[in-house]
């Protein structure tokens, strides 16, 4: 499908991200040309000069997928047992060979087994391309690497001007600046909390919505499951976010390597960038409320002794006390006689059903329907998150575990 030829500028020293793009869309007829940052590469692909495709290396399937989810609110045979197949050929089609584009394959085999109608594709190429561009452009360099040449004919769903095609992407980052949240990335997760401002400003029936909701999902899974632009449903929560009736935590880790939507200011319009670091988030400061001596009361479910072993380590300055339950048998009648205030449970041992036990444990007793669940897991994918929250788990962590992430996430429900 493609030739790999040698690009000239694959010695060049980093450029600026922009003009690097728009020099070698002037001279790349048709072909895919492959940049880094020197964590993520991207690839961008044109035919007579036209963009028709953009892609990067950082979890192709996870961005394909949900892309696919959202077309799915308007196309029934994009079914889940469809978007899970691609899904999973992706994973491993993508560790094998990704100068073979998989993920546009992937396109093409979906409209030519019926899947996605002809008149979805471009659709969906468009929604994948600028998302790219989007973030692509936050880079404050990048550095050419090869450049590939198709040699079978290339199936075109969508075509740019290049040129049009930035000039649009541009003005939706500076729309994203004038946020007053200072929202620094899409792939930020949302979480609601019934203050003040939202009891003023919401109804019953919005605040249940609200509620069940923003429960941990990206901004980016939200714009899917509601078939919404991301920067509409931003613009729309932002003073949400100001007024802390909605906190945001951190990417999940592997997308802490994409830039922030704060580098587009330093790096182009020229503006100071807003502090910002990896280590922080915007989230409300929640002191725990007095409880005399008394410790918080944790469960750990099914966890395993090493990881265990961390938790208590992480946890060991805190007014909490950990208790161990790992025989299934018996966990619903320990927890319920326990009453603990928070449970942990861990997805990775195969002696429980996670999901089963919280579905099980909320249907228990009524006292066990409100005690937080949290769930450890180095589980990825919309699919698998939306599973848990389906069967009753409050919030989530993956795994490897960071004490940031951990106690943070703790003490936002035991606060």
């Amino acid at each position: 499908m493609l030739q790999e030829l040698t690009f000239s500028q694959s010695t060049a020293a980093p450029g600026h991200p922009l003009q690097l793009l728009e020099q070698i869309s002037k001279t790349q007829e048709s072909g895919c040309v492959l940049l880094s940052d020197g964590e993520v590469d991207w690839r961008f692909y044109f035919n007579d000069r036209k963009l028709i495709y953009a892609s990067h290396s950082l979890e192709p399937s996870e961005r394909l997928e949900r892309h696919l989810l959202r077309l799915s609110n308007e196309y029934d045979t994009l079914t889940p047992d469809v978007r899970q197949q691609i899904r999973q050929s992706l994973d491993n089609f993508w560790l094998n060979d990704f100068c073979q584009f998989p993920d546009y394959q992937a396109i093409i085999w979906l409209v030519d087994q019926y899947y996605l109608p002809p008149e979805a594709a471009p659709i969906l190429v468009q929604r994948l391309t600028q998302e790219v561009l989007e973030i692509y452009l936050l880079l404050p360099s990048v550095f050419s690497k090869k450049s590939f040449a198709f040699t079978n004919e290339l199936p075109i769903f969508w075509q740019s001007d290049l040129n049009f095609f930035l000039r649009q992407c541009r003005q939706r980052l500076r729309l994203w600046l004038d946020l007053k949240s200072h929202l620094y990335s899409p792939y930020q997760r949302p979480y609601f909390f019934l203050n003040a401002y939202a009891l003023e400003n919401l109804s019953p029936d919005q605040q249940r919505k609200f509620g069940q909701l923003f429960k941990g999902a990206s901004l980016y899974e939200l714009s899917a499951i509601l078939n919404k632009d991301v920067l509409s449903l931003a613009r729309r929560i932002d003073l949400f976010i100001v007024n802390q009736a909605i906190v945001l935590r951190e990417p999940l880790p592997s997308f802490e390597k994409l830039p922030r939507l704060t580098e587009f200011e330093a790096t182009v319009s020229g503006k100071k960038a807003f502090e910002s670091k990896k280590s922080s988030s915007y989230y409300p400061s929640c002191p725990l409320p007095i409880r005399d001596t008394t410790k918080y009361k944790i469960a750990c479910v099914n966890v395993h002794l090493i990881l265990l072993k961390e938790i208590q380590n992480f946890l060991v300055d805190s007014p909490t006390e950990i208790f161990l339950i790992n025989d299934a048998a018996k966990a619903l009648l320990e927890i319920n006689s326990l009453q603990p205030d928070i449970i942990l449970i861990d997805h990775g041992l195969t002696n429980l059903d996670s999901y089963q036990f919280c579905s099980n444990l909320r249907k228990a007793s009524s006292a066990l329907r409100t005690i937080p669940i949290i769930m450890l897991t180095n589980k990825k994918g919309i699919v698998n998150r939306a599973k848990a929250r389906l069967s009753g788990v409050t919030d989530y962590v993956t795994k490897p575990l960071t004490q940031v992430e951990l106690l943070k996430t703790v003490f936002q429900y035991l606060g």
